[in-house]
């Protein structure tokens, strides 16, 4: 009976294993040795110490949930209910420098659904970066990604490296960032079972952005943003025939506030344009926005609030691409120091050029956390997701509860 819980454990724990064992050969590579990490207790009686291994701190963390889901394969009716089983996995490793900084961050998950042995929901990520101070007012700012997603057997893969120069003039500041991002997509298979392929829609994105800031106070400076992109998809020509490629630009004005003061981060606004190769096709032009807030409201709650906008590209005949918005609101409170309950609402939105195709998002969630002490926790989620698209047989609700206990270093 419980056969499919043994099967999504085994196949979480392969896809894990590997990524254990690259963690384990960069660990030698830098001469680590793992022991406690000899620090200063946290004021968070709570907040998990790490594992010192040499001049960094790792931070490891495991998860094992299992649940209710009222619509396994994300289609209209909520007809195909079932148990769900997850693992999850992480590890986080930051260096204890005085001046320079460096952090690795690895994630990956696998979801099984009982009873659905082909739907799978996978995904593995990591991200680098560091910061390095070459002197003076100088600094360079290297970073990189790799993101892998399936679901139900389709794999996406997106990849990206990015440089970032400094220059410091007092209260002036200037970013000069260099980046190249490759996005592969997987085949899909249609509704009549027929399998298409898609690297048709591989592309290759090179960018390149420079930011003015100015310190106006200790806690508060202002920003002025340069950007532009370019867009070279694998195949030049898409099924329909039509050339694909693009070229873009944007400006953006803003500001940012540091931790000193209740309510942090940064937002910004501004205009962006998307050009496409092909001389039938409009150009797009949108609202540029991005905004990432967090407000004490107290010293036992929190909000956070999220905002973007971009122009993304399509193979979709006769479009050029989308304008995507994305909008997020969500609050932490502690009802006791080891009991946390969070809530959050997403909005996403997707609209077409020269089409009809429009495509929202509505999420939200509710969660518990239980921590019996800096190593364990417990957890439950409900979550609530609405899919709308104008396309035909694309608009579902799903609806899932689970339950899990979480261990950390």
């Amino acid at each position: 009976m419980f056969e499919w819980v043994h099967i999504a454990v085994a196949r979480a724990y392969r896809a894990l294993a590997m990524r254990g064992v690259m963690a384990a050969m960069l660990a030698s590579a830098l001469g680590m040795s793992v022991a406690r990490a000899q620090q200063i207790p946290a004021e968070d009686e709570f907040a998990p110490l790490g594992l010192r291994t040499g001049s960094f701190i790792l931070y490891p963390q495991i998860e094992l949930r299992g649940g209710y889901t009222d619509n396994a394969q994300r289609q209209a009716g909520n007809s195909d209910a079932a148990a769900v089983a997850s693992l999850r996995a992480g590890i986080d490793l930051r260096s204890d420098w005085s001046r320079h900084e460096a952090a690795l961050s690895m994630r990956g998950s696998y979801t099984g659904y009982a009873g659905h042995s082909d739907l799978a929901d996978a995904s593995f990520g990591v991200d680098a970066s560091g910061r390095f101070e070459l002197g003076g007012d100088f600094e360079i700012a290297p970073r990189a990604n790799y993101r892998l997603l399936s679901q139900d057997r389709v794999e996406d893969h997106e990849l990206g490296v990015a440089l970032s120069l400094v220059q410091r003039f007092n209260r002036l500041a200037l970013r000069l960032t260099a980046g190249i991002e490759d996005f592969i997509y997987g085949a899909r298979t249609s509704d009549l079972g027929s399998t298409a392929r898609n690297d048709v829609a591989d592309y290759a994105q090179s960018s390149l952005a420079l930011r003015a800031s100015y310190e106006i106070s200790p806690d508060m400076e202002t920003f002025a943003e340069g950007r532009f992109n370019d867009r070279h998809f694998d195949q030049r020509l898409d099924v329909s025939g039509t050339l694909r490629g693009s070229q873009g630009y944007a400006m953006l004005i803003g500001t940012s506030l540091s931790n000193g003061s209740k309510l942090r981060g940064s937002v910004a606004a501004g205009y962006q344009v998307q050009i496409p190769d092909a001389a039938a096709l409009d150009e797009i032009s949108a609202l540029a926005f991005e905004a990432d807030l967090v407000w004490d409201i107290s010293a036992l709650t929190r909000l956070r609030a999220t905002a973007e906008s971009n122009i993304g590209e399509t193979t979709l005949a006769g479009s050029a691409g989308y304008t995507g918005y994305r909008a997020g609101l969500d609050l932490r409170h502690e009802l006791r120091r080891n009991l946390i309950v969070t809530s959050s609402l997403t909005y996403s939105r997707s609209d077409y050029a020269q089409s009809t195709l429009l495509e929202q998002s509505y999420e939200a969630g509710l969660g518990l956390e239980y921590m019996l002490n800096r190593s364990m926790a417990l957890t439950a989620d409900l979550s609530y997701l609405a899919f709308k698209s104008t396309a035909a047989r694309a608009n579902y609700e799903a609806t899932t509860l689970m339950l899990g206990v979480r261990l950390r270093q």
